[in-house]
């Protein structure tokens, strides 16, 4: 296995840039996750490294060799993608031994990586099977298996598993860590799916536009979000926005929006901003129903089984908060949201306010 590093990638279709100089490592051994909305250009930067496309500008290294010039075969690279790919007329066991045999690897070789590969995925029941006798998830198995036999440089997966129902996915994902923790590979995954990239990555690298946007571990970008792309695109349910404007009085910091005024504690930060203009973000979780400074009226209770979504109508605005499982409310009732002092962020033409 080797590590990855891309430096100054750009990549322009009919004079459009869909990949706008980005540059980003990834060590080896390591599950680094591109995450991003459709049309990114996620999807482009790993057909970049597997050399099924070719960069208008930049370097890329796999391990210390640029391997820009070199053709797909010879990058040492095993894909993953999204349809599976495996021959229908041929066995699991004649798929998964496939590259090697293109390699003209001796037999003995190929059969014990054939059947290792299977041990470790749980399909040695299934190698002599036909791909239109497995499930979805016995297909990507295989595909899977059939990259694992290659024992390349480096992994890499095109939305692997967005082809499966949301069960399947959920085992799906954990089989993928699972996988990772026993080959300790170097693994480039896209996805679109923020379970997947929080779940699945030790690294985050998330794309808008061709653009990073940030880059981190799944907790450092939910945490502290880089600007408004990231604070919105990233959690489930997504973080409740307020537009107002920074006021102090009597030394202290406050947010004002409407009828609501929000005291800010010690956020110094904020000092620069009276006057302005910002965006405050406030996760659902870090807003509870109990005493506090934000008052609304019930729209809609969800209760999901070990959590309760209530949505809120603040001043105009929609907000999502938390409650126990038990909480009961009727839709029109006024309730007050207490803020508790994690999950609230501040923005100011989009950008962070504060350290990233």
């Amino acid at each position: 296995m080797a590590g990855l590093k891309i430096r100054n990638l750009k990549k322009s279709f009919g004079g459009n840039a869909v990949i706008n100089n980005i540059s980003f490592d990834v060590r080896e051994g390591e599950f680094c996750i591109l995450l991003g909305p459709s049309g990114c250009g996620k999807t482009t930067v790993l057909r970049l490294i597997a050399g099924l496309e070719h960069q208008d500008e930049g370097e890329i290294f796999i391990g210390d060799r640029e391997v820009s010039g070199l053709t797909p075969g010879e990058r040492d690279i095993a894909m993953v993608f999204q349809s599976y790919a495996l021959y229908p007329h041929l066995s699991v066991y004649e798929n998964m031994a496939f590259p090697l045999k293109i390699k003209k690897r001796p037999r003995e070789e190929t059969d014990r990586k054939v059947r290792e590969a299977a041990g470790l995925l749980g399909i040695e029941e299934l190698l002599h099977r036909k791909p239109k006798e497995l499930s979805g998830g016995q297909r990507q198995r295989v595909a899977i298996g059939r990259a694992i036999v290659r024992n390349p440089e480096l992994f890499l997966f095109d939305e692997p598993l967005s082809n499966l129902d949301a069960k399947l996915r959920g085992s799906m994902r954990v089989e993928l860590a699972k996988l990772h923790q026993k080959l300790g590979a170097t693994m480039v995954y896209v996805t679109h799916d923020q379970v997947e990239a929080m779940t699945l990555g030790e690294k985050i690298i998330l794309l808008d536009r061709g653009e990073i946007q940030q880059t981190g571990t799944p907790r450092q970008i939910y945490e502290k979000p880089s600007n408004l792309f990231v604070a919105t695109f990233i959690g489930s349910p997504p973080i409740n926005l307020l537009r107002g404007r920074i006021i102090m009085e009597g030394g202290r910091i406050f947010f004002s929006s409407g009828e609501l005024l929000i005291d800010t504690g010690s956020r110094e930060e904020l000092q620069q901003y009276a006057g302005r203009e910002v965006t405050m973000g406030i996760r659902p979780e870090s807003l509870t129903p109990g005493d506090g400074p934000v008052k609304g009226r019930v729209e809609l209770v969800e209760h999901l089984g070990a959590e309760t979504l209530v949505y809120v109508r603040v001043d105009g605005t929609r907000v999502i908060a938390k409650a126990s499982p038990d909480f009961e409310r009727k839709p029109g009732e006024e309730i007050s949201l207490a803020l508790s002092d994690t999950g609230i962020h501040f923005f100011c033409n989009g950008h962070r306010i504060g350290r990233p």
